[in-house]
């Protein structure tokens, strides 16, 4: 069925991802050419940045365009990181409104969003570990 088969790729992504993180890999996990970047705050009107590439790492987004160079976004600084119209991504970072739309309608955006949410559970993951690893350290005696 078509919920099987979505269980199936979430597990087989958390799984690459898990990965990905843990060799400290570097090169994008997929990218799409062709992105418009649009920037705006709240309710104002968005203003076209350029088109470039959008690529999705393990520590965050990056967007590359000859117009406006390239540009960074970690996990930890990107909020409300949502998907609308299927094909448009968006989220806050730096208090800046940044808005992906890609123009040929069958780029997906929520595959950002579901990776995002996955590294974003690893990461937690690993900060629980880390913070149990501590404290069973700190209840042994003579540590």
């Amino acid at each position: 069925t078509i919920r099987e088969w979505s269980i199936a790729q979430n597990a087989f992504l958390e799984i690459f991802l898990a990965r990905a993180v843990t060799e400290g890999r570097a090169a994008a996990v997929f990218a799409d050419t062709n992105a418009e970047m649009y920037t705006g705050y709240r309710l104002s009107r968005l203003r076209k940045q350029g088109a470039g590439e959008l690529s999705l790492h393990v520590e965050g987004l990056r967007f590359s365009s000859e117009a406006t160079g390239d540009h960074f976004f970690p996990w930890e600084e990107v909020k409300a990181l949502n998907v609308v119209y299927q094909d448009q991504l968006e989220f806050y970072c730096r208090r800046t409104l940044y808005v992906f739309r890609f123009p040929r309608h069958n780029t997906s955006a929520y595959k950002y969003e579901l990776c995002s949410r996955i590294l974003n559970g690893i990461r937690i993951r690993a900060a629980e570990d880390q913070t149990a690893e501590e404290q069973a350290g700190e209840d042994q005696p003579g540590k």
